[in-house]
């Protein structure tokens, strides 16, 4: 009777639990709208589910095709688990959510990313093709096999058009190019033949030679090739001479006549034709020594009060002192002006209604809080003026907010960082400068400061004097006439419009002494003249710079990938061009520029004093660092640091040793079609940037001189590793493949862009 009497308890304790929950159970059979939130915004796919007991049937219907998987319902917990095959593994997603009615919220986990999503019921019966009963056994997860259609994002690079095969997967006539700031991947199944046109050119560019060349460039002996060292003027002279050797046509500078002895000897000099080299000379400026000081001084009614603030404690002169490179001293009256934006057409200008003409402005970084509605929320703007710290970083020339300053008539600008516990004031960032890395050799000495000596020629390139001040000195300045920085950005975050005010009675000098010295640099320049006596004045630019970090006590930076692989490219690429027995229409210049380490120098010279018009320049094609291949971590943390987004499916099909980037900004379209169709016969997949109008994109690198001019540019860079600016950048980590396969596919694209109609 015991043994029963426990039999029936254990029956009805059963019941009382399980009961109540299958009557209510909730039952998430159907078909789901879901959406997943990422930073280039939201994708929406099919979710089918099948749900027995607990356990799930996932079927998972999106833009990259579909993808199957199993899961559990437990309670109003959710989780399950889609697998995607892909030519590189499988990709696993994990989604883990909450179920409430209709709706279900939670995150989905892929590689070293989460992103939240949203899932709305459409129907309570599944799609008929995905019903099957879910068996008692938790389901294996067996992979879909891949989709017959390419991804969308992959044939939206081509506007090839729909009766001729596409080298991106025949993607429909009606799709357009790439939006702005997005990222897309080209890819091609089956490499093609290319035609005798260019063949002979392009089989003698092969990574055999391209290692050779850089074995001697990244050697030792030439001990960095630190512009204005005599290691960078014999790797000059060692282009100069491979250009000569192969037939090029020197664009450089016409030697300059030797003087004359005040005894002279023997006959009279014999008048010889002028001949051009090809050494371009390019004078610098070294600041060898500089200090900095700055006071605000208020004076009212007769009163009056003065404050002195220190560098590197209340403020920053920023990098090469922000266009003070040279002994000066900046006094005008102050303005507050907000965050700086200057956006009439959407009806928030900082700068309306207030005079800042011959005066300095006080500025907040960022953007302020967006209310809904607010003209700021746009993606599109906040990009423009407050990018991702590295995209930052790799921006050249006046920022959006600088211009704004600059139109409006602003002599220099005081900084103020709207967000410090985030971003870090003037004390951590002095401070973290100079922390050591343990991880890392301690390397004597710093990098060398070099400008350009013509300040009134480069100021198109520089920002205004900006000082970067600390959120007390700031305040310290504000407290002189009633307000602090606090109240000021709440202001301006609950009203959504500008505050602009001039500070009365106060003036802000700021003075900086600096000692410097001039010496020589050289760019390398050589061409290919064009067949076509109507459009043989145009030029294609391909260019790279040669130039590295050189050496510090016993150490040589040796820079192999940057940019001895970029340098050797061009070399490559210049003697297939000579060896190429057609030639195409338009001259193709090529360059090796000097100074990039140090702020673009050899190519800003040389858009200020070009050899053939700026307004005959077709495109420029430039390359830095095209010989290491990425991981898939490495490439999807980076471009997530530039506010860009891959999709998990794209990195996973992705075979990062064959894999390169290529930004570019280009509004014929020419370029966009050229490196599609070149591609063809390459072989390379190829990461696809088209930048902003902002110049965000543009990079740190030799095109973007040119592309603050308005020339058409594209930018090839590979990897960017843990050997990036450090003595372990060596020959023996380059891939020969890579370099030969980015150089192949340059050469065909300066080709066609300089044989196109």
């Amino acid at each position: 009777m015991r043994v029963k009497r426990s039999v029936m308890a254990v029956g009805l304790l059963l019941g009382l639990v399980v009961v109540p929950v299958l009557a209510g159970a909730t039952d998430l059979t159907g078909t789901w709208t879901l959406t997943s939130t990422t930073p280039r915004g939201e994708r929406t796919s099919t979710l089918v589910l099948v749900q027995s007991g607990e356990k799930l049937t996932v079927t998972l219907k999106g833009e990259r095709g579909e993808s199957t998987g199993a899961g559990t319902l437990k309670g109003d917990a959710v989780e399950w688990t889609v697998v995607r095959p892909t030519p590189m593994g499988e990709l696993t997603m994990t989604y883990t959510g909450k179920v409430a009615g209709e709706t279900m919220t939670g995150e989905v986990q892929t590689l070293d990313r989460t992103v939240p999503w949203k899932a709305v019921r459409e129907s309570t019966a599944p799609d008929p093709a995905a019903r099957t009963a879910a068996p008692e056994a938790a389901p294996a997860v067996t992979p879909a096999p891949p989709s017959a259609p390419p991804p969308p994002a992959r044939e939206a690079f081509s506007e090839a058009p729909a009766e001729a095969p596409s080298p991106v997967g025949k993607p429909p006539a009606t799709l357009a190019p790439p939006k702005a700031g997005s990222t897309t991947l080209l890819t091609v199944d089956k490499v093609e033949q290319p035609s005798e046109k260019v063949r002979v050119g392009l089989e003698s560019i092969t990574g055999r030679e391209l290692t050779a060349r850089l074995a001697f460039l990244a050697s030792d002996a030439l001990e960095g090739r630190e512009t204005g060292t005599t290691g960078h003027r014999v790797a000059a002279e060692y282009a100069a001479m491979m250009m000569s050797l192969w037939g090029l046509t020197p664009a450089g500078d016409s030697p300059r006549p030797r003087p004359r002895s005040r005894m002279p000897m023997g006959p009279p000099p014999v008048d010889e034709p002028v001949t051009r080299s090809f050494l371009q000379a390019v004078e610098l400026k070294e600041i060898l020594e500089s200090s900095g000081s700055a006071k605000v001084e208020w004076r009212d009614s007769g009163l009056g009060r003065i404050r002195w603030f220190e560098k590197d404690v209340d403020f920053q002169m920023g990098e090469y002192y922000a266009g003070l490179s040279d002994s000066q001293q900046i006094s005008a009256p102050v303005v507050f002006v907000g965050y700086g934006i200057s956006e009439k057409q959407l009806g928030y200008d900082d700068y309306a209604g207030i005079d800042v003409k011959g005066k300095i402005v006080m500025m907040l970084s960022g953007l302020p809080p967006a209310a809904p509605g607010s003209p700021l929320t746009g993606e599109e703007i906040r990009r423009k003026y407050d990018p991702p710290a590295f995209g930052r970083r790799f921006r050249f020339g006046p920022s959006a907010r600088d211009l704004a300053a600059r139109q409006a008539g602003a002599v220099a600008v005081l900084l103020v960082e709207s967000a410090p516990e985030k971003n870090g004031d003037v004390a951590r960032r002095v401070v973290d400068a100079s922390a050591i890395n343990d991880e890392q050799p301690i390397i004597p000495g710093g990098r060398r400061r070099l400008t350009l000596p013509d300040a009134s020629a480069q100021r198109q390139f520089e920002a205004l004097p900006t000082v970067r001040v600390s959120r007390q000195m700031a305040d310290h300045i504000l407290m002189l006439v009633g307000a602090n920085v606090e109240a000021l950005q709440q202001r301006l975050a609950s009203d959504q419009r500008p505050h602009s005010m001039l500070l009365r009675g106060l003036t802000f000098t700021l003075e900086s002494k600096v000692t410097t010295r001039l010496l020589s640099s050289v760019n390398v320049l050589g061409y290919v003249e064009g067949s076509d006596p109507a459009l043989k004045d145009e030029v294609v630019v391909v260019g790279a710079h040669l130039d590295h970090l050189g050496r510090r006590g016993d150490y040589i930076f040796n820079g192999a990938d940057d940019n001895g692989s970029g340098s050797v490219a061009v070399l490559e690429i210049a003697q297939a061009f000579a060896t190429n027995p057609t030639k195409p229409r338009r001259k193709v210049l090529f360059a090796l520029w000097t100074g990039e380490e140090q702020g673009l120098l050899g190519s800003r010279h040389y858009v200020l004093y070009p050899p053939f018009p700026i307004a005959k320049t077709v495109a420029t094609i430039n390359l830095d660092m095209v010989s290491r291949s990425w991981n898939k971590e490495q490439l999807g943390r980076l471009a997530r640091m530039f506010g860009e987004e891959i999709s998990d499916e794209d990195l996973a099909t992705v075979d990062v040793n064959n894999l390169a980037n290529l930004s570019f900004k280009d509004a014929t379209g020419a370029l966009r079609r050229a490196v599609a169709d070149a591609n063809r016969h390459v072989g390379l997949t190829v990461l696809v940037r088209e930048a902003e109008n902002d110049g965000i994109g543009a990079g740190g690198s030799d095109h973007a001189p040119f592309a603050l001019k308005g020339v058409s540019w594209g930018f090839f860079n590979a990897a960017m590793t843990a050997d990036y600016h450090q003595p372990s950048d060596t020959v023996e980590k380059t891939s020969a493949a890579l370099m030969e396969k980015v150089a192949r596919l340059t050469f065909l694209t300066a080709f066609a862009l300089a044989d196109g109609g």
